[in-house]
Order: structure tokens, then sequence, then C-alpha cells
């Protein structure tokens, strides 16, 4: 299935101020699912403090789970608080503590953790909170029986 194909299959409807917003995370959406094909979307859904205050979070939550249908994937929400207890065997745990156990977990990491700027640091703790759904998703799989399929 193309992007445009998936682009007239989601149902969009029309909101005050909502066109820009839609169409900015609509492109890179639709470029990961030609690039990689997913069978399974699996995403952080936000807190509800972060709901209340960012209207367009909400927005992206709505357009990944109106595409990922359109293009027939399985999509998946998990809690913030499901992803640390899935990867770190405690749901409180800090950015840091998650960062830090995927490090153990994938050395490779490592070089990501170092000699950071704040503003760098913020970047990489949100990619490493990324990896972590992906981890979470596949210990669900694991535990659940599920065969591997390919996940975005």
């Amino acid at each position: 299935m193309t992007a445009s194909d998936i682009a007239r299959r989601s149902k969009t409807r029309p909101s005050r101020g909502a066109s820009r917003d839609r169409e900015s995370s609509r492109a890179p959406l639709l470029d990961l699912f030609e690039r990689f094909h997913p069978d399974v979307i699996a995403y952080e859904t936000s807190y509800y403090a972060q709901q209340a205050a960012s209207r367009l979070l909400v927005r992206h939550e709505r357009q990944i789970r109106r595409l990922g249908k359109a293009a027939d994937l399985k999509v998946i929400a998990y809690s913030p608080l499901y992803v640390r207890q899935q990867l770190c065997a405690d749901a409180y745990v800090t950015n840091h503590m998650v960062a830090r156990s995927l490090v153990q977990r994938f050395p490779e990491l490592a070089g990501y953790r170092v000699n950071q700027t704040p503003r760098s640091e913020r970047y990489w703790l949100n990619m490493f909170d990324a990896v972590a759904v992906v981890g979470a998703r596949e210990s669900r799989r694991e535990a659940d029986g599920e065969s591997s399929a390919r996940a975005v």
C-alpha cells in the first residue's frame, strides 16, 4: 500500500487550525511506512498533564492511530509507566535510569550518553525513551508468544 493509498483511507475531519499540524505529522509517518513496511506501530501515550497542556500532542497521537489503522497495521499504545516497568522493573524510574538500563542491554548505545550539552542530553533522552518503547513491545511479544514482527 502506497502513502497516497493510506492517506486516502485515513479519515480526517477538518478542524480549525489543525490542517497544518495534521500534515506535519502525516508526512513523516507515511515516509516510515513506505521505507520500513512495518506490521506493528507501538507508541508511548502522553501523560494527562501533557495532554491538557498540548492539544498538538493529542492530535499527533490521534494521527498515529488513524494512519496506522488505514494502513492495516496493528497499533499499540503503551503508557510511560508500562514501558518503564517492562524495561527497568520499576514504573517510576527517571529518564536517566531508563537510558542507563538500555546502555547496559545494548552497549553500542553508550556513545550517546557521554559529553552532552543540556540540549543534546534532552534530545538523546527522548531517543532512549523511543528505544524503550520498542523494548517494551518486544518484552510483551515474547511474553505473549507472538512471532517476530516489523515494528515502527
